[in-house]
C-alpha cells in the first residue's frame, strides 16, 4: 500500500489563527488578485495513489469494499495525470502544465506542476487513460482527484469523493462562500487547513459510507452517481459548510463585542471620574 501522509492536527494552534484571520477579512494588505487568476510558479508534489481492492483499473470496475480496501496503484504513467485550475464558480478554468513526472515505486509519484499551493488547483488521475475534462464545466465524475494544496498528497477514493462533493457545492452556490478569501489570496497556512477539512470529510465518508456499499461491476463513474453516495456526500459537505459559517460568525461576534467593550472603556472611566469629582473636591 502506498504511504499516506498524516494531516495537520485540528488542534494545531495555527488553526485558531487561520479562522481568526478569515473572520477579520484576511491578514495581508496585498491587493486581491482577480478571482482564480493563477500566478506563474512551479512546485514539486509527491503523490501516493490508493484504489479499492478488487477494482479493475482498466475499466474502473469495483467488486467490493473489504476492511483493508485500498491497494497502492503502482502502474500509472504520465498520461494518467492532469491538473487544472477551478474558477470563482468552481468550474474548470484552465489546464496546469505538468513539466516533470516520475514514478517512485510503491504507488508513489513525483511531479512538477505550474501552480502555487491552492485549494482550486486540482490533480486529476484516470487509471484507465488520459483524464478528460471540459473548460468552463464542473469537474467530471469518474476521476480520482485532490487539490494541489501541499507538497505531499494522498489520493484515495474517499478523498476524491470528498473534494468532488466540495466542488459540486461551490458550483451549486456559484462561489466559494466561506472559502472565498482562501480561494483568492491562497495564504499557505489557511490552504493547508482547508485541505485538512477536506481530509476530515473524506475520513467520515470512508467510515460511514463505505460500510453501506457492496456493489459489483460498477465503474468509478457509476459509483459516484449512486444515490446513496451522492446523498451522503452532499450531507457531509452541507454539514461542513454550516459548521464553518457558524464558527466564523462566532468569532466575528466575539471580535465585535470585544471592540465595543474597549471602545466604551474611556467613556466609562470619564463617567466615573465626573461622578466622583465633586466628592473628591469637597
Amino acid at each position: 500500500m502506498g504511504k499516506a501522509y498524516a494531516p495537520l492536527s485540528g488542534n494545531h494552534p495555527l488553526a485558531a489563527c487561520s479562522l481568526l484571520l478569515a473572520a477579520c477579512g484576511g491578514g495581508t494588505d496585498a491587493p486581491t488578485p482577480v478571482a482564480g487568476t493563477p500566478t506563474p510558479v512551479s512546485n514539486t508534489f509527491t503523490v501516493s495513489v490508493d484504489a479499492p481492492s478488487g477494482m479493475s483499473l482498466a475499466q474502473h470496475k469495483t467488486t467490493w469494499f473489504p476492511t483493508a480496501y485500498a491497494d497502492a496503484v503502482q502502474d500509472l504513467t504520465e498520461q494518467n495525470f492532469a491538473a487544472v485550475w477551478l474558477d470563482d464558480t468552481g468550474r474548470v478554468f484552465e489546464s496546469i502544465d505538468i513539466t516533470r513526472w516520475l514514478s517512485l515505486g510503491d504507488g508513489r509519484y513525483e511531479l512538477d506542476a505550474g501552480t502555487q499551493f491552492r485549494i482550486n488547483a486540482v490533480l486529476l488521475i484516470d487509471p484507465a487513460g488520459v483524464p478528460v475534462y471540459t473548460l468552463g464545466e464542473p469537474l467530471p465524475e469518474g476521476l480520482y482527484m485532490i487539490p494541489l494544496a501541499t507538497e505531499r498528497l494522498a489520493i484515495t477514493l474517499e478523498s476524491s469523493l470528498a473534494y468532488y462533493g466540495f466542488t459540486q457545492r461551490v458550483v451549486e452556490d456559484g462561489g466559494w462562500g466561506v472559502f472565498r478569501e482562501i480561494f483568492e489570496d491562497a495564504p499557505q497556512g489557511r490552504v493547508l487547513f482547508a485541505l485538512q477539512d477536506i481530509n476530515n470529510m473524506a475520513v467520515d465518508l470512508r467510515d460511514t459510507l463505505f460500510p453501506k456499499i457492496s456493489v459489483q461491476g460498477l465503474t468509478l463513474k457509476e459509483l459516484m452517481t449512486l444515490s446513496i453516495v451522492q446523498s451522503m456526500t452532499a450531507g457531509r459537505v452541507e454539514r461542513f459548510f454550516t459548521e464553518q459559517a457558524a464558527a466564523i460568525a462566532d468569532i466575528q461576534a466575539i471580535l465585535s463585542d470585544g471592540y465595543w467593550q474597549v471602545a466604551a472603556l474611556p467613556i466609562i472611566v470619564a463617567a466615573v471620574f465626573w461622578s466622583t469629582a465633586p466628592n473628591m473636591m469637597a
